[in-house]
């Protein structure tokens, strides 16, 4: 959990430091990003992939997935992030779901109802909606 905290934090801040170097005119009528285009939300995407996979495969404990898990699902809501690293947020969720085996029903069941509140159908991906289906399973 720590790890992915780390790692988190560490990713927010680069992509508010390439925000904050954009040159003018970055990513206006198709030019290049430096913010957009940067490697990094593939490099977070990757680490946070490892790290999970990595850690399902140990056979965590009950608690380190349900700290993993829950990290995961609720990081998008509260890590002040710009949208640009906002949405790798959304999109490292679709990790959560190998650790599901390894959580409570309850757990699963107070998860499920939280993200329910927290991401209205009207309003999820069809990553939120797997989720949403693992959590309620």
């Amino acid at each position: 959990m720590k790890e992915l905290k780390e790692r988190t934090e560490e990713y927010i801040a680069r992509v508010d430091g390439l925000l904050a170097a954009r040159k003018f005119g970055e990513g206006v009528f198709g030019l290049p990003d430096s913010a957009k285009d940067s490697p990094c939300h593939k490099e977070y995407f990757e680490a946070v992939r490892t790290h999970v996979h990595e850690l399902a495969a140990s056979g965590p404990s009950e608690k380190d997935a349900e700290d993993a898990a829950e990290f995961l699902l609720r990081a998008h809501k509260e890590y002040p992030a710009s949208d640009l690293a906002a949405w790798m947020l959304l999109s490292v969720q679709q990790f959560a779901g190998e650790l599901m085996p390894f959580l409570t029903k309850e757990k699963k069941k107070e998860l499920a109802s939280w993200y329910e509140r927290e991401y209205p159908r009207r309003s999820r991906m069809p990553v939120q909606d797997e989720v949403l289906r693992l959590l309620r399973k």
